[in-house]
């Protein structure tokens, strides 16, 4: 909320994004001296619901799963520490790099400039945020049309760069 209370001063429209890495924690492998956390325990009936001898066949035993696994206590902070930040971080450079150069918006322009004669760092500058939450990203960019589409561009091939797969079911443009 506070990122589109300080985006809102620049008056230009603002455009948010939800997006969600698809199946992202089993496209992560899991650091060869961490993986003694993934052994489980698994057990099944080795018959068929309509056999005869039925829950006579239980198989059981410990497995190792090299992929991070989603509900892993330790999971959550590891991957926010690495996947979450690295990407949040890249995306951002990326859109300073290649669009808070070229933006179009003379609202946006005076509004940066002001934000960097105030002695703000560059990041503060820009007219977006990006923000993350484990395998959730919520880019935030303010402009005019064309600065909004070029900086949604530039987000998604960040996302693309690292190769995460991202759920369409889950994309969601919304805007002011």
């Amino acid at each position: 909320a506070r990122s589109i209370q300080i985006l809102s001063s620049v008056g230009e429209p603002i455009t948010k994004w939800l997006v969600d890495l698809d199946k992202a924690y089993t496209q992560v492998r899991v650091q060869g001296n961490l993986t003694y956390r993934q052994f489980i325990y698994w057990t099944w009936n080795d018959s068929l619901p309509n056999d005869a001898h039925a829950n006579q066949c239980q198989q059981g035993g410990f497995y190792r799963d090299k992929r991070a696994q989603w509900g892993g206590k330790y999971i959550s902070s590891l991957f926010h520490r690495t996947i979450t930040t690295l990407v949040v971080k890249y995306a951002t450079k990326q859109l300073l790099e290649q669009w808070a150069t070229k933006n179009t918006s003379e609202k946006s322009k005076i509004w940066m400039r002001k934000r960097q004669d105030a002695g703000m760092a560059p990041h503060q500058c820009m007219p977006a945020i990006i923000g993350g939450f484990l395998d959730d990203f919520f880019p935030i960019v303010c402009g005019n049309a064309q600065d909004i589409a070029l900086a949604h561009r530039i987000v998604m091939q960040a996302f693309d760069y690292f190769g995460f797969t991202l759920s369409a079911s889950k994309l969601i443009a919304a805007g002011t």
